[in-house]
């Protein structure tokens, strides 16, 4: 089966290092449009499992891709297509209002940044990164500073992972981060103090306002979301699994332990399949109103992550 997964990794990736989401052509009868597209965020997460398996010469590739179609501004576009041209998009670039917005999901430019350190930490190979670093690091963390709200300490609004809603979500927090992290990490190893400690401030400043705009001390856990209107949503949403995913905080803190409660506890889907939905009345799909919505593998593990997470002698990965 693991030999078999690799063979289905490898299937969708070419040799220029996008990674698309499938081949499947069934979504054509109703969106007019495949899935034959690179999200970045998916591209990040099949790049880091690469690595983990040993196969540093293909996540390089996908890295290779990133560096070429990253804007200059330092942000992914919502997707990509496999020749590295910006793909079709259904975010919206203009708000109810009439103001024009930024059309992104800022986790996709993040989770690249912070899978990049992942695949530096198993391979070492400073080389590689030094032809990558201008864009992937720097411009990208820059653009991660600069979309920081000074109010608030948090990253401004943008579209969810979901894609549905825009807003400061919990799992965008979280993997901003990670990210912050991640470049403050790559500024030690190249020696740059001066950026470390401007990246390092960063994310502990993130990592406070997590705590006073999205936890909720009543509730016991993490917000999905503060709305436009400053609103916090309290959707139980599995994405709320970044906080510990992400190494904001430790996945015995007592913060995650309400959260991630919640989220087992409400998002279940209580019949004989079992599994996690993505969020309460998810109504994607969903073949019964009786659950919260159709369960995802993805979002059970990352509760089977949370469970792994709090054995004991288990160690997470150092930051600065």
């Amino acid at each position: 089966m693991f030999k078999e997964s690799l063979l289905i990794m490898r299937a969708g990736m070419d040799n220029g290092g996008g990674i698309i989401a499938s081949c499947d052509s069934d979504n054509l009868q109703f969106n007019r449009d495949t899935y034959a597209y690179i999200w970045m965020r998916d591209g990040a997460f099949i790049a880091n499992a690469w690595d983990l398996a040993g196969f540093q010469d293909v996540s390089r590739l996908f890295f290779q891709f990133c560096n070429k179609t990253m804007t200059t501004k330092g942000y992914f576009h919502h997707k990509y297509a496999p020749d590295g041209s910006v793909g079709s998009s259904w975010l919206a670039s203009i708000d109810q209002n009439g103001r024009i917005r930024l059309p992104i999901q800022e986790d996709e430019t993040a989770i690249v940044l912070y899978a990049l350190w992942k695949h530096f930490e198993s391979h070492n190979d400073i080389e590689f990164i030094a032809k990558v670093y201008d864009k992937l690091v720097v411009k990208a963390s820059e653009f991660l500073l600069d979309y920081i709200d000074p109010k608030t300490g948090l990253p401004r609004p943008s579209f969810d992972l979901w894609e549905e809603k825009v807003g400061t979500f919990t799992w965008t927090v979280s993997a901003v981060y990670a990210a912050l992290i991640a470049a403050a990490n790559f500024a030690k190893v190249f020696f740059d103090r001066d950026r470390q400690e401007v990246l390092s401030s960063a994310a502990e400043g993130i990592r406070k306002a997590m705590i006073t705009y999205l936890y909720n001390s009543n509730m016991h856990r993490f917000a999905k979301a503060i709305n436009e209107d400053g609103s916090q949503d309290m959707t139980i949403d599995s994405s709320l699994s970044g906080v510990f995913l992400f190494e904001v905080f430790d996945a015995s803190d007592e913060v995650v332990e309400g959260t991630m409660r919640a989220v087992a506890d409400k998002l279940w889907v209580k019949t004989d399949i079992g599994g996690v939905a993505r969020y309460e009345n998810d109504g994607y799909f969903r073949v019964s109103k009786n659950v919260a919505g159709n369960p995802w593998f993805i979002c059970t593990l990352w509760l089977a992550r949370w469970h792994i997470a709090r054995l004991p002698g288990w160690i997470s990965s150092k930051k600065v």
